[in-house]
């Protein structure tokens, strides 16, 4: 896990002693030797529900609170702007989303908010 993708308040594991705990990053004030036992969370559905992200159709997530929908491909997920007028899609241009920390990034950058779980 590349320590720079990581703001304060984005999620991960931290693996110790052959166990995985969840927390979440309060300062930049790491010593390298730590950022070794932080994983990235995989995004998968548990996450997504967690996240605020609510299946409307198969592959296919939509969040209540800005119109932005999450569609599952091969390699990821892919944000999209989720049209409430007639359900239409609008892909923004980003890389596959694969981990927690990386959605919660790309959704502050888009809405100035913290992605909250819910």
């Amino acid at each position: 896990m590349n320590p720079e993708e990581l703001r304060i308040g984005n999620l991960y594991n931290w693996t110790a002693e052959g166990n995985d705990y969840v927390f979440e990053v309060e300062s930049k004030d790491f010593s390298d030797e730590n950022y070794k036992n932080f994983e990235p969370i995989p995004l998968t559905d548990e996450w997504l529900t967690k996240l605020w992200f609510w299946p409307e159709k198969e592959n296919h997530r939509v969040t209540p609170c800005c119109n932005y929908a999450l569609v599952k491909l091969k390699d990821g997920y892919y944000i999209y702007n989720h049209s409430e007028v007639d359900g239409s899609l609008t892909w923004i241009r980003t890389n596959a989303i694969q981990y927690v920390h990386r959605l919660q990034n790309i959704y502050f950058a888009l809405t100035e908010k913290e992605l909250q779980l819910g």
